[in-house]
């Protein structure tokens, strides 16, 4: 019985012994990152400290440097102060003096985040600060004449103890002379180590410095009659360069200068502001010179100075306004080409429109937000170092690059983005938005907007020497400038190779403003027979002050069933230009025109045609279908013949630009809208939330990855009124007094009312004339049968045939009835003729 009874509790001891020994097992195998680490234990030790034991730490520090200060360069007999002081010189003879000031400095960088600032030191320049504090006291002792080295160490001279044992190893084995070298090279290294020097910051200042001399030795060469005054006619780039108030400490990143296209160089006499913006802030190179003898349409312009004057040769005058076609040896029509000459004469001269300066931002401003979003940043251990500054109409870009200190990772984007809230506060600015990073660069940029957002007048750009070149080079009949980047570079874009663009943005962004200087800008370079326009307007107000120039097909249509009715004509337009390029053989409309040219058929060519619709959100709510079917046809096939769109809505959701629409218009616009997903809709991208509204947008081209920010153009109501005032009075003068064509009726004027009239009869009359045409005869019943409608309306279908006379009389039985359309006639002109014909008969 005894045995029974102890039989399990033997049983158990034996289980818990093994599961002591599993245990042990366990803990002899668990991996070493999970055993709890020194590094483990100093950060709890850390995290369990009170908030306030820094400031107290500091303050003790500060008090025991000052001590040690008075007690190296006081006698004292006070016991501990005699004791201090002749332990510090024993172990550190004269370098006694920097511990008392490191013990002091160190104390008051612990104080210093109390004050609103942020002293960060990393292990690798301590360790640094560290070698060159030894290598110091190693110099001071060499550096004695005394040959006893170890005496004058016992003496407490020299560098103390701690110096005779680092210099007296290499004073043995190499000699007085190559051990103060060996250590004077040590301290150099350390120090640039302790500095933060690169080689970058290093060929920086070896460039400016060179500048200085190139500068020097040009202003010593010329004489003071050989300087160019400033005077009123100079851009506002070219003020900046000169202008002392604008003399500001930033560079502007290039990486190679041979690259950079030629053009006249910046003045580098910058004064030194700031250590971490470090160079100036550098104008356009396409904006240095603007000397323009003649406008973008061929107008001259007074008073301006010579390119050659200043030594300029890429200044030269440029034809902006490109024929579509070169010149041939077989000479078109003369009435034709004196009528095209007519019209190339009669373009706009650029006074017609109004210029205007920017204001930029001043150094002060530039440097004082440079410094800001460094320390605000630091604030949150996160060490960067803005190295670019790119000045815009509207925001200022700092470029920023994380800094990184050897050995350890680079500080991530992501984490600097989480802190854009906590800069624009810092800031104050309105909004903020993040590039990351800037698209081509090794850094991220911060958009910073100005106190004084600038005005990009429409003058400006289209005189700028970067948009005559671009147009010029490219030979692009449709070029249109869009506005400035955040570089302050004019943005133009060819509308024949986007090859449609869609606009969006909320009430007030922009919107009608970028569309009127697309127009005006149009209007500005191209004559009727080179440009056709179609204006479509539902919001009556916008586009209606164009009404009446030569450029118009027909009146700026404004009700939203007769759109849809132009729309229709658009279509049949294409295919009828498609028809033409068939019988020509040419791929494309430059081609055809060429072409025909050739042929000496110059009335024949075709000019190019632009349909601006300035909101598509109340078609895309009457007649959804109708609308983006005809907007994807059109999208897709009206490029090669030279047709194009401009589409602006100001409902960026998905009902009203759908992914049919989207995926045919690449190219898109993106003004200030209320959220990110609005911001989706428009460009596949967050963004267009954060911007400023007045012209502020985002650029979206189908060839490029990100979109670019750029400040639109603007065009006041007296500069439009201007320009059109100048066609219409232009069209007087050549057509001897008439007004223009487009002030009566449309070449869609007959498909409108064909519209109307099967609208007002029966939806399904057009089906019923094509099936009718078709097959020779018609009744009720095929009606019946092929097009699915009850008897009903077939029967009244079939009365209105018989009063229109397409069909012959009833020969009874209910047999079909012979149709009376001739043969090779679209049915559907053929009735709408004889529905004109009865009822003006009647």
């Amino acid at each position: 019985m005894e045995h029974q009874i102890l039989e399990p509790a033997a049983q158990n001891s034996t289980e818990i012994q093994t599961e002591t020994s599993a245990q042990a097992a366990q803990d002899i195998l668990r991996p070493l990152e999970d055993q709890p680490s020194e590094f483990d234990f100093w950060e709890d030790l850390k995290e369990s400290l009170p908030p306030w034991i820094n400031e107290v730490v500091g303050f003790a520090l500060i008090i025991f440097g000052i001590l040690s200060f008075i007690s190296l360069f006081i006698a004292s007999d006070a016991l501990v102060a005699l004791t201090w002081a002749n332990m510090l010189m024993a172990l550190f003879g004269d370098g006694a003096i920097f511990v008392a000031s490191a013990l002091f400095a160190l104390g008051v960088i612990l104080w210093l985040p109390k004050v609103g600032l942020r002293f960060r030191l990393s292990s690798a320049r301590m360790l640094a600060l560290e070698i060159m504090f030894l290598s110091v006291l190693a110099i001071l002792h060499l550096g004695n004449s005394d040959s006893e080295l170890r005496a004058l160490a016992r003496a407490g001279q020299g560098g103390g103890l701690i110096g005779w044992g680092l210099s007296y190893p290499l004073f043995w084995i190499l000699g007085r002379p190559a051990a103060l070298a060996f250590f004077s090279v040590m301290i150099g290294i350390c120090a640039v180590a302790a500095v933060g020097l690169r080689r970058r910051h290093l060929s920086t200042i070896l460039a400016r410095f060179g500048g200085k001399l190139q500068l020097f030795s040009e202003s010593s060469a010329k004489s003071p009659s050989e300087i160019p005054e400033d005077s009123e006619s100079r851009t506002i780039y070219q003020r900046l360069a000169v202008s002392p108030a604008y003399r500001a400490n930033i560079m502007r990143i290039r990486p190679n200068p041979a690259n950079l296209p030629d053009g006249p160089e910046p003045l580098r006499n910058a004064a030194k502001v700031n250590s971490r913006v470090v160079e100036r802030i550098r104008p356009s190179r396409s904006e240095q010179t603007n000397k323009i003898d003649r406008g973008v349409s061929g107008s001259d312009i007074d008073s301006q100075p010579s390119a050659a004057a200043h030594g300029d040769s890429d200044t030269s005058v440029i034809d902006n306004r490109e024929s579509p076609a070169p010149q041939v040896a077989v000479a078109p029509e003369p009435a034709t080409v004196k009528h095209q000459q007519d019209w190339l004469a009669s373009l706009p001269q650029m006074d017609t429109l109004t210029a205007s300066d920017l204001v930029l931002p001043d150094e002060d401003e530039i440097n004082h937000n440079a410094r800001l979003i460094q320390n605000t940043l630091l604030e949150f251990d996160l060490e960067t170092t803005v190295i670019d500054v790119q000045v815009g109409p509207t925001v200022t870009r700092y470029a920023l690059q994380p800094h990184k200190e050897d050995g350890s990772e680079r500080i991530r984007m992501s984490r600097i983005a989480s802190y854009a809230r906590d800069l624009s506060l810092a800031l104050a600015a309105k909004r903020l938005r993040m590039e990351t990073p800037v698209p081509g660069t090794n850094y991220m940029g911060i958009e910073v907007p100005n106190k004084e957002p600038g005005i990009v007048a429409l003058r400006n750009v289209l005189e700028s020497d970067a948009y005559k070149r671009e147009k010029a080079q490219r030979r692009a009949p449709l070029r249109i400038p869009l506005g400035r980047n955040v570089t302050g570079e004019p943005v133009s874009i060819d509308l024949a190779q986007m090859p449609h663009l869609l606009i969006a943005g909320t009430t007030g962004s922009g919107k009608s403003v970028c569309m009127g200087a697309i127009a005006t800008s149009l209007l500005m370079q191209c004559s009727p027979n080179e440009l056709q326009l179609v204006m479509l307007d539902p919001k009556m107000v916008e586009l209606s002050r164009f009404d009446g120039i030569p450029h118009l097909l027909g009146p700026v249509e404004i009700k939203p069933e007769r759109i849809i009715g132009v729309l229709r004509w658009c279509a049949r337009e294409m295919d009828r230009r498609y028809k033409l390029l068939e019988g020509g053989g040419a791929r494309n409309i430059t081609m055809y025109n060429e072409a025909q040219l050739a042929k000496g058929h110059a009335a024949q060519t075709l000019p190019y045609m632009v349909l601006l619709i300035d909101e598509i959100g109340d078609l895309m709510l009457r007649n959804p279908d109708e609308t983006e079917r005809s907007l994807t046809r059109l999208a897709q096939m009206a490029r090669a013949v030279g047709m194009h769109m401009v589409v602006a809505t100001q409902r960026p959701s998905v009902d009203v630009i759908t992914g049919l629409i989207k995926a045919n218009f690449p190219s898109r616009i993106a003004f200030s809208v209320a959220s990110g997903s609005d911001s989706r809709v428009i460009i596949d991208r967050t963004g267009a939330e954060n911007l400023l509204g007045g012209g502020d947008m985002l650029f979206l081209s189908a060839d490029a990855a990100e979109p670019q920010r750029i400040q639109g153009c603007f065009v006041s109501e007296e500069d439009t009124r201007a320009v059109v005032e100048h066609w219409q009075a232009k069209h007087k003068a050549l057509y001897g007094g008439r007004s223009a064509p487009p002030s009566g009726t449309g070449p869609w004027e007959l498909d409108l009312m064909r519209s109307q009239f099967i609208a007002d009869t029966d939806p399904m009359l057009e089906d019923v004339l094509k099936l009718a045409a078709h097959n020779g005869e018609v009744s009720a019943s095929l009606i019946q049968r092929r097009l699915g409608l009850g008897y009903p309306r077939a029967a009244r279908i079939m009365d209105l045939l018989e009063e229109l006379g397409l069909v012959g009389e009833e020969p009874g039985g209910g047999r079909s009835r012979n149709v009376i359309i001739p043969p090779g006639v679209d049915p559907v002109e053929y009735a709408f003729d004889r529905f004109k014909d009865t009822h003006s008969q009647s």
